[in-house]
């Protein structure tokens, strides 16, 4: 809310660059704002809330059971983003990661407050974002759109499709026109090899960590089915679901979805009968496979 005029229907919201992303003094890295990134997006999404451009999280959340199981067709008029081999995977890959995010109206003041952020990527030019089914489960009352690193602030508008079991939502945003950069898929993955992932842990934007595919697994759902996920070894936490697992040609190879740990009872030293030490082992990073998003993803043109 505020005193700007309020935005065409169709429009994002620029956000001006140097307020968020700065060139370091020594190099070409970026420094974020996570605290104006987060000001500038309640602020931008609450505007767009007002003429009610953005979904609601309940009729999000209804055309997410509607089109359960339903494959979404993806249309490639351009090309997707490729790292060469001299280029920086993260500067190459960061456009197309963006923030997913929902602002709320508290009705005792007049400010928009956020609801919270998770992770997606854009998968075509046109405004298709993939996420984590469990992203579109928050309050009712709270609207939805994405954050890009530049700032740029754009309305969800519709859900396509999505698989409850395998943990994935795909969904559109208003781009008013404007072609985004996009990640395409891989062909394949392995054990082994090399990946990397984009996220926004506890509202930390845009992080970067690298490991490896460390094995695939069954997941029984309560729904009778068992998709395969992957397991990594790079970090994510907290609002790092539906993060891009990306291989060194800049193509997807998974989905962050989920994080469980490893640990073992240590008794204190010195104590006599006294309550164990928990100690963490190890902390295994889940990701949704490259089989379970082709099946929600189809391409109509080979990208």
């Amino acid at each position: 809310m505020g005193s700007d005029p309020a935005p065409e229907p169709n429009m994002k919201i620029s956000a001006v660059l140097s307020l968020l992303l700065v060139a370091a003094p020594l190099g070409a890295a970026l420094v974020i704002d996570d605290a104006a990134l987060n000001r500038h997006f309640s602020a931008s999404l609450g505007e767009l809330a007002e003429d009610d451009i953005p979904i609601q999280m309940n009729a999000a959340r209804q055309a997410l059971h509607e089109t359960s199981g339903k494959p979404v067709i993806i249309t490639h008029p351009g090309d997707p983003i490729v790292v060469e081999p001299d280029d920086s995977l993260y500067s190459a890959c960061l456009p197309a990661i963006v923030a997913v995010g929902t602002v709320y109206d508290c009705g005792r003041c007049d400010e928009w407050h956020l609801g919270g952020f998770a992770t997606g990527w854009i998968a075509s030019p046109d405004g298709i974002v993939v996420t984590n089914h469990h992203v579109i489960q928050g309050d009712e009352t709270r609207f939805a759109g994405v954050m890009t690193p530049d700032g740029s602030v754009y309305p969800v508008v519709e859900v396509l499709g999505g698989d409850e079991a395998a943990d994935i939502a795909v969904i559109r945003i208003d781009t008013g026109g404007e072609k985004l950069p996009y990640l395409a898929l891989a062909d394949d993955v392995a054990i082994g090899e090399k990946i990397s992932v984009i996220s926004n842990p506890r509202r930390r934007f845009f992080v970067y960590t690298s490991g490896v595919v460390s094995r695939f697994q069954y997941r029984p759902h309560r729904n009778g089915d068992r998709p395969v996920f992957m397991s990594i070894t790079a970090d994510y936490a907290v609002g790092s679901s539906g993060a891009p697992v990306i291989n060194s040609q800049g193509r997807v190879v998974g989905m962050a979805v989920s994080t469980s740990t490893a640990t073992t009872a240590r008794p204190h030293a010195g104590d006599n009968g006294g309550e164990a030490e928990r100690v963490v082992q190890m902390v295994f990073k889940d990701s949704i496979s490259l089989q379970n998003l082709r099946e929600t993803i189809r391409y109509k043109n080979n990208p």
